[in-house]
């Protein structure tokens, strides 16, 4: 019987020989002539309150272009145990296939004497530390563990790589960073050029300028910066931000120059593609370019997996096409190359796009040209006159040709042939998610079934492809189970978890059903009430964000985003819901809340959307409100009194009370119309018209009754009495008592009404003083009911804008109440009484031109109207 743990190590071996003999690149010497020597103060400390595990004393990195050394010499002080356990190892990383390793120093300073540490033999290993990223760079890491280091002790080291990565082909691309993290005592950076070459330089965040010198043929730059504080950032800012002092050096004249570097890199020979084309002989059958199209895009996509080699030349230089067809895998540069090539064999345009996953639409604002400003590969198609960009690495993806998700990578590079030109890709992608719950509620106090319909559109389709790709439906349903869990232990599934792909449109559907045993909870003081909570869980990820306000960065948004979470609750009995909306717009996001009620459900319509990538640092205090306050409208509770309940269902007390308020009120007014009947203010044998401003209070008062009768009916539980009894019942008897008597001031307001109304157009001598009284006392119940909504009732506080009946009934006392005591025209409007008043005629006023100047012959009538005496 064969021994797999023997055949495993001697697979393994050969491995482990090839990475241990690689130590023959590593070397001990002195630093070449060209370095300068540089020294730094072992005493050194840190600010007060930038102290860390360990502090840099210095940072020296010097470069010889025309030798292709690059030289390091670090100095660093340990001040606590974790800096002993951090940074007692010394690691350095190179590239076998193209340099060499150079140790020059490793020693450490205590008290005054210097320890050796530098050993005999090195051990290298392959640490591939991409590979969970399923990049392999082939790099060898020399390591040295240092012995009897303690802290206090400062740690010395120096080195040299030697060689060069071919695929640069001479190029000059550094950049020299001058700040960190932490604090640097001192940092010296210094690179020889050719005196001949030529270069552009740029400053990011610092005004700091090179001191150059010239030698034997030879330019030098170098920056000194001594006693660097730590730069302290921000969370969560945008990948592209950059709050640390770089200086950026190119070769590149532009960035037509970085294209024609790359595009000699994605050379295709005439040989190779016909070596492709044969093999991949009768594979696509796609009848036109569209089909061949999409059956090439899938293929690459989804059945060439991706992995990449990328050591040498093929960091930046793809495989042959053939190859990377054959051995079926590849990364993002080798997939869209085959890709490229394919769709070249039926003469459809194609060409490989740089872009910088990072800095998005930020390159050529914040770089320099730069064979290093791009980290990933995409494909730009041109088919039937339209552009379109995939990126061939997305694997499951969906949706029709010319449609499916491309991500907001803002700009790249297309490598056209003739060097290079940015395209603008323009906002991200489709991606929206609808989660629908359902809940149904039999009884009060019992379970609940629980529905979940969820549907994927777009990049979040091709997400959730991919979830379920990877994983079982058990695995799924079961994490499912858990999240929901939190808000409902006793839930449990009902029918397996069930989803439907529909890949040509890249909708995902998925649906789930649940019970909830233990759906009501009684409250533990009161066994008669009973309540339940609704959450909108999912948006929780979306809406919760930390709260301190104050940062000087911008913060990066979760882009893009179209979440639609819906909850019906179909209730066992009639509900009182109060409706309501909320709106957030903002030009970054948007959040649209309503609560509506119809037949016995409660439906609860949350969207949030997010519409750019970031805002900036001085929005993030109103970003934080409004995430707030679209967090309290994700959730509801609903509650059940059974006292209450109880209480409202005994109708005959609201109804003796509406009798009361009728009766009484009939009674108020039959008294005002005939024993109310003062003397007119004005006498004279002819009465004017109701004209003028009367005119508008006569359309006001027409209006006021089905104003009124139209509110009433819009609280029928305030006009029943069910909302009084219920506020007894819960022990709130002064508020039940103010809507007990609002529910009369009601009644009687609209038969004080009808009579104003009445007397108005009769013109009877009482109007005035009737129609003042309902205006004073309109205003009065309204800045009283105002008062109680917004001090005496919890969370009913009127929004800014929501007073509009307090500002109407306020204008309208002010104006009419004096207009209708002071005006020459009302008192001679309103002369009619019921009885005759024994009052004597002005002998001046007999003319009607005595009226008024401004009364016309046609408004004078003789007071002869049917049962009414003129006085």
């Amino acid at each position: 019987m064969k021994n797999p743990r023997l055949l495993l190590t001697l697979a393994l071996l050969p491995g482990w020989v090839a990475v241990f003999s690689q130590s023959s690149k590593v070397v001990v010497q002195s630093p070449k002539a060209w370095v300068e020597a540089i020294t730094f103060d072992a005493a050194a400390v840190p600010p007060a309150g930038q102290e860390r595990s360990v502090y840099y004393l210095l940072l020296d990195e010097q470069e010889n272009f025309q030798a292709q050394e690059s030289f390091t010499h670090y100095a660093y002080k340990i001040l606590t145990s974790e800096g002993l356990q951090e940074m007692s190892d010394m690691s350095i990383s190179f590239d076998p296939a193209y340099q060499q390793l150079i140790m020059h120093t490793l020693r450490i300073h205590r008290n005054g004497q210097v320890i050796d540490q530098m050993p005999r033999t090195f051990q290298t290993i392959q640490r591939e530390q991409s590979m969970d990223r399923y990049v392999y760079d082939g790099a060898l890491t020399t390591v040295v563990n240092m012995t009897d280091v303690r802290v206090g002790d400062v740690i010395e080291y120096a080195f040299t790589r030697k060689g060069y990565n071919p695929v640069h082909r001479d190029n000059i691309d550094r950049t020299f960073s001058l700040n960190y993290s932490q604090g640097v005592a001192k940092n010296f950076q210094r690179i020889t050029l050719p005196a001949a070459r030529t270069v552009t330089l740029k400053n990011v965040n610092t005004e700091q300028k090179p001191v150059i010198t010239e030698a034997n043929g030879t330019r030098t730059y170098t920056w000194t910066v001594e006693n660097i504080p730590a730069v302290v950032t921000d969370e969560n800012v945008p990948e592209w931000y950059n709050p640390y002092q770089v200086v950026l050096m190119s070769g590149f004249d532009d960035w037509t120059a970085v294209g024609r570097w790359a595009s000699r890199l994605f050379t295709v020979s005439e040989s190779d593609k016909k070596a492709l084309y044969k093999a991949a002989g009768e594979q696509f059958t796609g009848g036109t370019k569209e089909e061949y199209t999409q059956q090439v895009i899938r293929f690459v996509q989804d059945e060439v997996r991706y992995l990449g080699f990328e050591t040498g030349l093929n960091t930046h230089q793809p495989y042959p096409p053939l190859k990377v067809y054959t051995r079926r895998f590849g990364d993002c540069k080798d997939k869209s190359l085959l890709l490229v090539t394919l769709l070249a064999a039926k003469d459809i345009e194609a060409h490989p796009v740089l872009v910088n996953t990072q800095l998005r639409g930020h390159v050529r604002e914040q770089l320099l040209p730069s064979a290093y400003a791009f980290d990933h590969c995409i494909v730009e198609i041109n088919l039937g006159g339209k552009r379109f960009y995939i990126d061939p690495t997305r694997s499951g993806q969906g949706g029709k040709l010319k449609a499916q998700y491309f991500p907001a990578f803002g700009e790249g590079l297309v490598l056209n042939g003739q060097g290079g030109a940015f395209a603008l890709f323009g906002v991200a992608g489709e991606a929206s998610i609808t989660e629908i719950h359902t809940y149904t509620l039999p009884a009060i106090g019992g379970e609940a079934t629980f529905d979940v319909k969820t549907v994927y559109q777009g990049a979040e389709a091709d997400f959730a492809r991919a979830q379920f790709a990877g994983n079982s439906l058990d695995e799924i349903q079961k994490n499912y189970l858990k999240f929901y869990g939190n808000q409902y232990p006793s839930i449990e599934k009902v029918e397996p978890l069930k989803y439907t792909d529909d890949r040509e449109e890249n909708t995902l559907t998925v649906e789930e059903r649940y019970r909830v045993a233990e759906f009501w909870k009684t409250k533990e003081d009161d066994a008669d009430v009973f309540t339940c909570m609704v959450y909108a869980q999912s948006l929780e990820q979306y809406l919760s964000v930390n709260k301190f306000a104050r940062r000087t960065a911008p913060y990066a948004l979760n882009y893009p985003v179209d979440y639609s979470h819906v909850m019906h609750i179909r209730l066992p009995e009639e509900w009182n819901v109060e409706e309501d909306r909320v709106d957030i717009e903002r030009k970054e996001y948007t959040f649209f809340h309503s609560t509506k009620y119809s037949e016995n459900t409660l439906s609860l319509t949350t969207n949030y959307t997010v519409q750019a990538p970031y805002i900036e640092a001085a929005e993030y205090e109103r970003f934080i409100q409004d995430h707030q306050k679209m967090a309290e409208n994700t959730s509801y509770t609903l509650t059940y009194d059974k006292k209450i309940v109880s209480a409202a269902s005994r109708t005959w007390p609201g109804l003796l009370v509406g009798l009361l308020a009728v009766g009484g009120g009939i009674a108020l007014v039959l008294w005002l119309y005939y024993r109310y009947d003062p003397k007119p203010a004005y006498t004279t044998e002819y009465a004017e018209q109701i004209s003028g401003w009367l005119v508008l209070v006569s359309i006001g008062l027409m209006i006021s009754p089905f104003l009124l009768a139209s509110s009433m009916l819009e609280q029928p539980e305030l006009m029943s009495g069910e909302l009084w009894m219920s506020l007894f019942a819960m022990g709130r008897p002064g508020l039940a008592i103010f809507i007990l008597l609002e529910q009369v001031y009601n009644i009687v307001q609209i038969l004080f009404l009808i009579l104003a109304l009445v007397l108005f157009f009769q013109r009877r001598s009482s109007a005035p003083r009737i129609v003042s009284i309902f205006y004073g006392v309109s205003c009065f119940a309204t800045i009283l009911d105002t008062f109680v909504a917004n001090v005496l009732i919890e969370g009913a506080a009127a929004e800014p804008g929501d007073n509009s009946d307090l500002i109407r009934a306020i204008i309208a006392a002010v104006i009419w109440i004096p207009y209708f005591n002071i005006s020459d025209h009302v008192r001679r409007t309103f002369v009619f009484t019921l009885r005759e008043h024994d009052i004597e005629t002005p002998s001046d006023a007999t003319e009607p031109a005595a009226l008024s100047d401004s009364t016309s012959e046609d408004q004078v009538i003789r007071a002869e109207e049917p049962g009414t005496t003129q006085a």
